[in-house]
């Protein structure tokens, strides 16, 4: 490749990237700047060809091989539309198992998941996946409850769409009235103001987990639109009608809508969605962990105890949906709801741990499929 500068031609020696697939193309941007600091940016276009007709070492395959493998990682997690097969992802009945094509879960973190579950039988249900796609592990994850307050992602993201498509404005006014009148969580129910935006109600909605900003929403964008998006989204306990906007969930249905917010987070309005979810308060996730950024939205009622989320800075990104059914012992369920969280994390910290360990392994499988 030649790149010309203010001092002639520079010649750049550009490697011959291989793969054992002569079909597959790779786009590689090149920015290097000059001598002169002229910014020089090219697009380099380079045909993998089959190894078996070229004499490289061994070495110079994999190496290559393994910067496809983090490359095509990278765009995976950065595509418009990222899906993980998360429905049809299944589970046995009251069995703790790990998904993953290479990895095995040691037998510490094995033995600790068998012991809180021993202790609770269907007593909770959890699903993680990574945003990777290489591994899922779960408890029940197919096991319906009730949201509480964490149908306000769901809803929220419906409203937020709504709005993209116009239907509705930010600055839209909605007044508030009596009927829509909440105690429970929230900040509205203690201010004297009558007119709030839409804005204003979503921030509430998210940020305080405010019942009457919630209801309010709910009157304004209605129901049927929404149960059209949870239908295309593959969830069928998420529904809602017009005389109830509290719905039922499982594990997997609550992961495949927070697959959906993490698809939506760089549009316009999603990401005013995905800040508030950031800085949500009750984040029981959190809590736990309290050293990572976590996007979340948890729900607590007479009904439920649960939280939902994105855990961003892990080495590997992952969807965490617990769920409890109405807790007996608020300070045992805290417990042992931390306990699980914990331990969900300490699983993709092994698994990262592996990664690390078998690059060689798993780039192989990844460039195989």
């Amino acid at each position: 490749m030649k790149i010309m500068t203010k001092l002639g031609v520079i010649t750049l020696l550009v490697p011959l990237v291989i793969f054992n697939s002569e079909n597959m193309k790779l786009s590689i941007e090149v920015k290097q700047p000059s001598i002169l600091n002229d910014k020089i940016s090219q697009k380099i276009e380079t045909s993998f060809i089959s190894k078996k007709n070229v004499n490289f070492p061994i070495w110079f395959h994999e190496y290559w091989n393994f910067q496809k493998a983090k490359l095509e990682k990278e765009q995976n997690l950065n595509k418009e539309s990222y899906k993980i097969d998360i429905a049809n992802d299944s589970y046995n009945l009251n069995e703790f198992s790990v998904h993953s094509e290479n990895f095995v879960l040691s037998e510490e973190l094995q033995s600790q998941f068998d012991q809180i579950i021993n202790s609770r039988v269907k007593d909770f249900s959890f699903y993680v996946i990574s945003l990777d796609k290489q591994i899922s592990f779960g408890y029940n994850p197919d096991d319906k409850y009730s949201t509480a307050s964490s149908i306000k992602a769901p809803y929220s993201l419906f409203c937020y769409k709504q709005l993209e498509k116009g239907v509705a404005n930010l600055e839209d006014i909605k007044t508030y009235t009596s009927d829509f009148y909440s105690d429970g969580s929230g900040i509205m129910q203690y201010n004297d103001k009558t007119n709030y935006t839409i804005k204003e109600l979503l921030y509430n909605t998210i940020h305080y987990s405010d019942n009457i900003g919630y209801a309010m929403l709910y009157n304004h964008f209605g129901v049927d639109t929404y149960n059209d998006m949870i239908d295309s989204l593959g969830c069928s306990y998420l529904k809602l009608t017009p005389y109830s906007e509290w719905g039922f969930a499982s594990p997997k249905e609550m992961a495949l809508v927070w697959q959906e917010i993490y698809n939506y987070k760089d549009t316009e309005y999603g990401k005013l969605f995905f800040d508030d979810l950031l800085n949500a308060k009750y984040n029981f996730l959190k809590n736990t962990l309290p050293d990572y950024q976590i996007a979340h939205k948890s729900g607590f009622s007479m009904r439920g105890y649960n939280d939902h989320g994105i855990v961003l800075d892990n080495a590997t990104p992952y969807i965490i949906s617990i769920m409890f059914p109405y807790p007996e012992d608020n300070d045992r369920h805290e417990i042992i709801f931390k306990q699980i969280v914990k331990l969900c994390n300490d699983v993709i910290n092994e698994y990262n741990d592996y990664l690390q360990k078998n690059d060689s392994d798993i780039k192989i499988k990844e460039l195989s499929k």
